[in-house]
């Protein structure tokens, strides 16, 4: 039998260890985060850079124009003049294989546009993502720093921000609590993914009307919902990218290289009568991408 003061040490020293583990495991999550943030601003970045190339684009995209009735077709590179240089200069073209050179100037001057609306999103996203990223490094010095009581309370506080969820029974026996499945895309945005036909159904309840829905093409898959987070913001097309080859991963086509997906505001989705799981849309745009998960 042991006696009070040393019960009460055993108790304390089993309840130490217990928040330290928590503490490591808050620490992990904390870290994990950050860690994704980063993977993120680096990607971003590179993106960035491509947007330099966006006059360049444009630029060949005019010269193909320009003289497009005395470049051959199947030319696998145009060499052109630069007129509005001075002096003016010779410039190699490449063009895309299978398309002449009209084709090619237009496939220039799309990603022209592409870039330049890139160029005009991803600074405000980087700055948001980086200042995530610096309150995350700060709250994990404060995780570091704290005592039991103030610990209690940092769980909390990382509950709110998404960070920790306690891990509930059913969790740990393996059963699925949450009937979405969570990821999230470049740009910080969360896609939910229906893990079944009532969820899909549920997903349309709970969007907001400038979300993004996605769905694999004329085959069955789960709806994907890439939620925006403040109303009217442009979303990168890298997230639209990488949301819909989740949709695509969760659909019958996982295995084929390329899949097309539709892509619509959630206002113009709407669940079809009496087919459980199925909807009807419109004002939607398709992109191609490799079934993927990120």
């Amino acid at each position: 039998h042991f006696g009070p003061s040393l019960t009460q040490w055993l108790h304390g020293q089993m309840s130490r260890e217990t928040n330290e583990q928590r503490r490591q495991g808050l620490l992990t999550a904390v870290q994990r985060a950050v860690a994704g943030l980063d993977e993120q601003l680096r990607e971003l970045q590179g993106r960035w850079q491509e947007t330099q190339d966006a006059d360049r684009y444009r630029r060949w995209g005019e010269l193909l124009l320009t003289f497009a009735h005395a470049i051959p077709y199947g030319t696998a590179e145009a060499e052109v003049t630069d007129y509005d240089t001075d002096p003016p200069q010779t410039v190699q073209v490449p063009l895309p294989k299978g398309k002449s050179p009209t084709q090619a100037a237009q496939h220039y001057f799309s990603l022209y546009r592409k870039l330049q609306s890139a160029a005009e999103a991803l600074p405000a996203v980087m700055e948001r993502l980086q200042r995530q990223r610096d309150e995350l490094a700060q709250f994990e010095g404060r995780v570091r720093a704290a005592g039991d009581g103030e610990l209690e309370r940092l769980f909390d506080e990382a509950k709110a921000k998404g960070l920790w969820r306690e891990q509930t029974a059913s969790a740990r026996s393996g059963e699925k609590a949450d009937e979405f499945l969570r990821f999230t895309v470049a740009g910080g945005y969360e896609v939910l993914v229906g893990r079944n036909s009532e969820a899909n159904t549920k997903l349309l309840r709970i969007a907001r009307p400038e979300d993004l829905w996605f769905h694999v093409k004329g085959a069955p898959g789960s709806h994907a919902l890439l939620r925006r987070q403040k109303r009217g913001e442009p979303v990168l097309p890298v997230a639209i990218e990488q949301a819909a080859q989740i949709a695509a991963h969760f659909s019958r086509r996982r295995t084929s290289s390329w899949v097309e997906v539709d892509y619509t505001q959630a206002r113009y989705v709407r669940p079809a009568k009496g087919q459980k799981g199925l909807a009807l849309y419109t004002h939607f745009k398709t992109v191609t991408v490799e079934p993927k998960l990120p």
